[in-house]
């Protein structure tokens, strides 16, 4: 069994709804909890947005929280360290 690889991800939204300057940034935390029939699904946030959102500042810190959720289980992430 695979140890947890947690991870942060952040960028910009460049267009659509979610593009104007107070909405640019944004983070999503996901967890990587291996593959195969004995590990958890893996996990995922929801998109934070907003402006107090600061992406590189999450990816640096990797702070706990927003709340996990569940992927279904054909949803595979990988995490490489």
């Amino acid at each position: 069994m695979r140890q947890e690889l947690p991870a942060w991800l952040g960028g910009f939204f460049t267009s659509g709804p979610s593009s104007d300057p107070q909405n640019k940034e944004t983070a999503w935390r996901v967890v990587d909890n291996g593959e195969g029939a004995n590990n958890p699904p893996d996990q995922a946030s929801g998109l934070l947005f907003g402006p107090n959102v600061r992406a590189a500042e999450r990816c640096a810190t990797t702070p706990n929280g927003p709340p996990l959720v569940t992927l279904p289980p054909r949803g595979n992430i990988q995490v490489r360290p």
